[in-house]
């Protein structure tokens, strides 16, 4: 009798999330998929290709996969028994100990002659993976309804993984432990700890790729240090958060070499000439021939990270003459830059644009997971045969696995990890707007075909699954393992939204300062995108956020709890800052100075753009009183969700990031002309 055969590789979040760097980060999650690839690929070879379920591919699609190998942890298939279901998960089981025995071999390898614990780095690469197999007979007793199977299938998986069988720790000891995860312990001699600063710096750089003071395990040493021997070419697919915080600088730099590309040219060469020389522990700050398209047209392939001032204190190991020369050298670059942009500036009549160009120093993690994807198969299932839709669904969220990591790339950053219905990526904030969108569109391009297949009757009120997504907003320095934290709890917030395809966004500053808005995906945008525009044509003042959370904490009730009446009190004052705001005479809404004449045809102008400001601001924010002077004449939708004026203030401060990043990457002027010309009546 066939069996359903379902396939477990983990622990996943706890192995991924064990970084520090990028490299940490991306390393891990491809382990975990490249893994999970081989024991699907020996459940095909030891039965073909069609048993597969989940993922699908056929003898074709399996040997292109053999260099991406974008594949779930879990693995189900349909199979006719040839041995006991315990001796074939032992077999998948040696297959992945295998393939992850070669990966460490090639490390080994490429470490001889250098001095390190390898018997305690065996034995933590022992005891770093789980597995767990669990099978059902299909029918099951007389059931042969796939959805039913399935369910009861995951319901045992759920079970076994809640079974723990503890076993001894054979390599534990009173030895330092790892800087990243605390509690393994550090697999790289303590004596090297104990030679002169520079030396210990170099050689545990050089050795193990570690920082002046970092105890690296096994695991962490794989991470920073392994490769796939197969697809060498992917192993340079990552880039550092500095390089993707530093990517609307990066941006806007192409756009200025136009310009003047020779004196930045020399301006940087110095710079970098002399990292390379004093700061050799820096190289690594350079990604791979393979990482990008092109080389970027003034920093070559150097990463981004050097664009901060905080690297080279990191590297100069203490050397102030070395690390005062290096500054000098930034700032004499970041000086041309500035001259040249202003240059730009000035030749385009864009005066009141020049300013001196800043890298913002914040980047976003990107998670995204499709909604109710169970329920989808369980539908599927029920009008299309069983095990087949699966097949056929698990092959329309390959396809979008491969275009989710092409997106990505696309909008300047870097896939972590995708498969299934999974993603995980940094991207650049002046991008990620366009991302998120272009991530849900692919989604749902890649998924309609297996519904539309299958429309009637059955699945007459079945939508196609749409893709939620959460959103964290970090400095570049943040803890990997904190943010990826906070990207998991903006992903929950999104799943969270009723009817879901929802995006939720959380910046976290440095300070410890954090703003979170979350909602349907669409509306989200359409709200950000809008206050982006305002933000970048300067008829939002920066501060004005801070002016309304003043006052909202001022007349907020120690009890926390709004009346009606309180509420229209606080959109009231809320009318009146934004108002004032925008009527001072330095306002951009009003371009012209109060001593200047203006015709009345501009007067008119102005007057309605303000208007529709102050609409576009207000019409959202709870409170909103039944008859105010602002909307006479305007058609206002009564069954709008309106929102607290602190969700409000936290889409002004995310959008405020937002646009900066966008000002610095694009450099151009916003001009914004009213939709419609009534007068300003408020």
């Amino acid at each position: 009798m066939p069996y359903l055969f379902l396939f477990h590789i983990g622990p996943v979040q706890s192995f991924i999330a064990s970084a520090r760097r990028t490299r940490d980060l991306w390393f891990g999650s491809q382990l975990l998929s490249d893994l999970s690839w081989t024991a699907a690929a020996s459940i095909a070879e030891s039965y073909d290709p069609s048993a597969l379920i989940f993922p699908f591919f056929s003898a074709g699609e399996l040997r292109l996969q053999a260099t991406e190998r974008n594949v779930s942890n879990k693995i189900v298939a349909l199979l006719e028994p040839k041995e006991s279901c315990a001796a074939f998960a032992a077999t998948v089981k040696l297959a992945v100990e295998q393939r992850l025995g070669s990966i460490t071999n090639k490390l080994y390898h490429d470490m001889q002659g250098i001095d390190f614990k390898r018997d305690v780095m065996d034995e933590q690469l022992k005891d770093c993976l789980e597995f767990f197999w669990v099978v059902l007979p299909f029918p099951y007793e007389g059931d042969s309804n796939y959805s039913n199977v399935r369910r009861l299938l995951e319901a045992q998986m759920a079970a076994r993984k809640a079974t723990y069988t503890y076993q001894p720790v054979t390599w534990g000891s009173t030895h330092h432990k790892s800087s990243i995860t605390g509690t393994l312990e550090s697999v790289i001699p303590q004596e090297i700890y104990a030679k002169p600063e520079k030396q210990r710096a170099k050689e545990l750089f050089d050795n193990f790729r570690a920082g002046p003071t970092e105890h690296l395990s096994g695991i962490d040493l794989l991470k920073r240090r392994g490769e796939f021997p197969e697809k060498a070419f992917a192993r340079a697919f990552f880039l550092s958060t500095s390089h993707i915080a530093a990517q609307p600088f990066l941006d806007r730099l192409e756009q200025l070499s136009k310009a003047s590309e020779q004196s930045l040219k020399d301006a940087w060469k110095k710079y970098h000439a002399y990292i390379e020389h004093y700061l050799p522990t820096l190289e690594h700050e350079r990604f791979r021939r393979e990482a990008a398209a092109r080389p970027h047209t003034i920093l070559g392939r150097a990463d981004g990270a050097l664009l901060f001032e905080e690297h080279l204190t990191e590297h100069a190991n203490k050397d102030t003459a070395i690390l005062q020369q290096a500054l000098k050298l930034f700032a004499d670059f970041k000086k041309e830059v500035n001259r040249v942009a202003a240059q730009k500036s000035s030749a385009a009549g864009n005066e009141d644009l020049i300013q001196n160009l800043e890298i913002d120093p914040y980047y976003a993690i990107v998670v995204a997971d499709g909604d109710e994807i169970g329920k989808a198969i369980d539908t599927l299932a029920r009008r299309d045969g069983g095990p087949q839709s699966h097949q056929r669904f698990s092959q329309r969220l390959a396809l979008f696995a491969g275009k989710a990591k092409q997106i990505v790339r696309d909008h300047r950053g870097t896939p972590i990890y995708t498969g299934g219905d999974d993603v995980l990526a940094l991207v650049p904030l002046h991008k990620l707007l366009d991302c998120t969108n272009e991530l849900a569109k692919a989604f749902k391009e890649a998924l309609e075909p297996a519904f539309k297949k299958a429309l009637e009757p059955v699945l007459e009120d079945m939508k196609v699954p749409t893709l939620s997504m959460g959103v964290v907003i970090v400095h570049h320095l943040s803890l990997l393992q904190e943010s990826l934290e906070l990207a998991r709890r903006a992903e929950r917030l999104a799943k969270g939204v009723k009817g879901k395809n929802a995006l939720a966004i959380l910046i976290s500053k440095r300070g410890g300062e954090q703003s979170i808005i979350r909602g349907p995906r669409e509306k989200v945008n359409v709200a950000l995108e809008q206050y982006i525009e305002y933000y970048r044509a300067g008829v939002i003042p920066y501060g004005l956020a801070y002016e309304l959370r003043t006052m909202y904490q001022q007349l907020l009730p120690i009890e926390q709890r709004l009346s009606d009446e309180l509420k229209e009190v606080i959109w009231s004052n809320a009318k009146r800052i934004i108002k004032r705001k925008m009527e001072l005479p330095g306002s951009k809404v009003r371009q012209a100075s109060t001593s200047q004449r203006k015709s009345d045809e501009e007067k008119k102008m102005q007057d309605a753009l303000a208007k529709e400001i102050l609409l576009t601001l207000l019409s959202p924010i709870e409170g909103r009183p039944a008859q105010d002077r602002l909307f006479e004449n305007v058609t206002i939708d009564s069954h709008e969700k309106l929102i607290p004026l602190p969700e409000f203030i936290n889409e002004l401060l995310i959008a405020r990031e937002l646009a900066e990043a966008r000002q610095l990457a694009e450099g151009t002027k916003i001009t914004l002309t009213p939709k419609t010309v009534e007068g300003m009546n408020a």
